[in-house]
């Protein structure tokens, strides 16, 4: 089954709320509702970005941002920025909600027929 960006959009969510409950039980912070609610729509937006770089207006449409060579360098930096002492908690998070939930789009189209291209 090929994805469709309303599955793309739910998994996005639910990965923005619960990479904000897990990042903020990791750095020692009280997870609040508002902080939740954005988190959620930050990663909705974050599991979006892959398409609307490269809209799926036809069969092919996954080039360079859908490949595992730009995911794989986009899981490698969002590591180094939550290890980075120089980058504040709050923004660790943040950064964390919307690389994850961007992570999510390619997990999810790697299941399907088309998979991914390596580059």
């Amino acid at each position: 089954k090929e994805m469709n960006g309303r599955d793309h959009r739910i998994l996005g969510g639910i990965v923005g709320g619960t990479v904000y409950l897990l990042g903020c039980k990791a750095l020692g912070y009280e997870p609040t509702l508002p902080g939740l609610a954005i988190s959620v729509g930050v990663g909705v937006v974050g599991a979006s970005l892959h398409d609307l770089l490269e809209p799926a207006n036809h069969p092919n449409h996954r080039a360079f941002f859908h490949s595992i060579t730009f995911n794989g360098l986009l899981a490698v930096s969002l590591r180094k920025a939550w290890l980075s002492p120089t980058i504040p908690p709050e923004q660790k998070i943040l950064l964390t909600i919307g690389g994850v939930a961007c992570l999510s789009h390619p997990c999810l189209d790697a299941f399907t027929p088309k998979g991914l291209p390596l580059l």
